[in-house]
């Protein structure tokens, strides 16, 4: 343990420890005796938190005394970081064990569904059925929440649904606030898009190429303000009624960020609240101030850092690596089988990146903080809204990188970027792998920073690439004997297709880049090796050169 946790937890008798990133062992086990507090939840070690007034770190017991008399506190999440949930939950039992009388405030849930939070508090409403009504309202893991929904119950702990319907925030990010009407437009009287400079650069990252006019931005501005305020109003409302309880409200962190949902209580209910934010890709020790948060959770979530590592330059901007998991995706990161991508997810940390995968649909807020998408096998289709997300995305400035297992879910996506897929898998001729006609090495590369030191590399099972604009090319190709089994018959005949394929396209989208591989078997584990191994080195190289 590191000098620094060792003196904030010296009451800790914690045996050393080598630390291994998530991504390489799943689940770190340390056996810790720790002396019995009044704060149970504050455990061994687990507290970095960032106080954002003077700069000082502090831990959660501290902070627990300091705002057990607070009415109004925001602690933001990653969604889809499972990690964040269980330091709320944590934070919530903490501060209920404090004496505190807690609610919650939930963006999971829409304010029609209040009555189902209430049945859930009152034990009417059976573990089922109350699963049912979350996953009809929110579409990340249920157990992620879990721990909370289950201490509220127990303890009587009052829930309040904040959110309001998506076509409201949708219809005005379109058309903008006017076209509500009459009488949603009293709901929202005197809102508009009059927000300082910080956070106009916040919505415009957010925003990444919805459309190039102003009034498109103006409408998307508009929108994230609608949202922000629809979702304080049951707050105040539960706090007008109830005065003696302390609402903790858990939401994204853009909302909960202060010059989100915290602005909107101060500005037209003239409550004072407290931010708590976990360091994130978009909000980090460097760059965070009493003007974004009170309170800044250390914690990398996917990887520890002790303070006595040598943190990376200052001067070069932390980069982050999303893994698309929320697509049927069979071959994962945080699992170690021969067909996964723990491998591939460690060169990215090795070259610095701060990885993360995500099991939500694709939106805009996700990849604003997002320097490098990567998607990988995915068997489930993209939708049309996710599609415009991820080409915006790319339009600003992203990177993206895509790896065939079945070309349907992605096909809109890749004719988006100006490439085409095949309707078969490439059998090769020259070059088999064990005799299988659908394994081979290619061996013709174009000169990039890809095929740089490569003569070969292997692929398993390709889909045929083809570039269908000049924004595009194909840098990896089969040999002139491949061919593609059109009919479906399984042998070579007049009706099938004959040539050298794309294996590889690499290309530009607006500001941005994408590479997109006919196979995503290539950076595998159990592939993962010489040749494959450079290549893999090659590309995150490549992503990473911003």
């Amino acid at each position: 343990m590191n000098r620094l946790l060792a003196q904030n937890f010296s009451h800790c008798v914690c045996p050393a420890a080598a630390r291994r990133r998530w991504w390489i062992v799943p689940a770190l086990v340390i056996v810790m005796i720790c002396s019995l507090t009044l704060l149970k939840s504050a455990a061994c070690g687990a507290d970095r938190i960032l106080r954002l007034s003077d700069n000082s770190l502090t831990d959660l017991a501290q902070i627990i005394l300091e705002l057990k008399q607070e009415k109004l506190i925001f602690i933001g999440e990653v969604h889809d970081i499972k990690q964040h949930h269980t330091y709320q939950a944590r934070f919530i039992e903490s501060l209920h064990d404090a004496g505190a009388r807690v609610a919650i405030g939930l963006e999971m849930f829409r304010v029609e569904s209040q009555m189902y939070l209430d049945q859930w508090v009152a034990g009417d409403l059976a573990d089922d059925d109350f699963k049912k009504i979350f996953n009809d309202n929110w579409k990340i893991d249920w157990s992620f929440y879990r721990e909370i929904f289950f201490f509220a119950r127990e303890n009587r702990i009052p829930l309040i649904a904040l959110n309001i319907s998506r076509k409201i925030i949708n219809q005005v990010s379109r058309q903008g606030l006017q076209s509500l009407s009459r009488e949603q437009l009293q709901q929202f009287a005197g809102l508009s898009c009059n927000v300082d400079p910080e956070y106009e650069r916040f919505i415009r990252k957010v925003f990444r190429g919805h459309g190039d006019t102003d009034t498109i931005f103006k409408n998307f501005c508009e929108a994230q303000i609608v949202w922000d305020y629809a979702m304080s109003r049951p707050l105040i409302t539960f706090l007008n009624t109830n005065p003696q309880h302390t609402v903790v409200v858990l939401a994204g962190d853009g909302h909960s960020w202060k010059r989100g949902m915290p602005e909107q209580v101060r500005k037209h209910d003239g409550y004072q609240s407290k931010v708590i934010l976990p360091k994130t890709g978009f909000l980090t020790r460097k760059n965070a101030t009493l003007e974004d948060a009170d309170f800044l959770w250390l914690e990398t979530w996917w990887q520890e850092q002790d303070a006595d590592i040598v943190e990376p330059d200052s001067s070069k901007k932390e980069r982050t690596v999303v893994f698309e998991q929320g697509h049927g995706q069979r071959f994962i990161i945080e699992g170690n089988k021969p067909l996964d991508l723990t491998r591939l997810s460690s060169l990215f940390q090795e070259q610095g990146f701060f990885v993360r995968l995500s099991k939500q649909a694709i939106s805009y807020e996700l990849l604003a903080d997002t320097d490098v998408l990567l998607i990988s096998g995915p068997f489930k289709p993209f939708t049309s809204d996710e599609i415009d997300a991820i080409t915006n995305y790319v339009s600003q400035g992203g990177r993206l990188c895509v790896m065939l297992h079945v070309p349907f879910p992605v096909s809109g996506l890749l004719y988006k970027l100006g490439v085409v897929v095949s309707n078969g898998v490439i059998t090769e001729r020259e070059n088999n792998l064990q005799g299988r006609p659908s394994d081979f090495s290619v061996t013709r590369m174009e000169p990039h920073r890809l095929t740089k030191g490569l003569t070969a590399f292997n692929v398993f099972g390709a889909w045929a690439l083809k570039n269908n604009g000049s924004n595009a090319r194909v840098v990896v190709r089969t040999s002139p004997a491949a061919w593609v089994d059109l009919n479906r018959d399984k042998i070579l005949g007049s009706g099938d297709a004959v040539q050298s394929f794309g294996v590889v396209v690499a290309g530009e989208y607006g500001r941005g880049r994408f590479i997109i591989f006919g196979d995503d078997a290539i950076f595998q584990n159990q592939f993962l090796s010489e040749e494959n191994l450079l290549l893999g080195k090659n590309l995150v190289a490549w992503l990473g050169d911003m």
